[in-house]
């Protein structure tokens, strides 16, 4: 949509023009989610540790096939 203007920075969190996000937006936003689903106050990355123990359990523990 924003053509020429939109900055590609390969970020996986970014604003709608491609620039990075500043660490309080996203922290802000997480915190509305977290309250929105009932979630516990835990930290944004707290989400990496937790994918790796989700992937773990349904992996069996398999850390080859967790880490691909």
């Amino acid at each position: 949509m924003l053509g020429e203007e939109y900055e590609d920075h390969d970020l996986v969190v970014a604003l709608d023009n491609g620039r990075p996000c500043e660490n309080r937006i996203i922290e802000k936003r997480f915190s509305q989610l977290k309250e929105k689903a009932g979630l516990p106050n835990v930290v944004f990355h707290s989400l990496r540790h937790s994918s790796t123990t989700y992937k773990l359990k349904l992996n069996h523990g398999d850390l080859k096939a967790t880490h691909g």
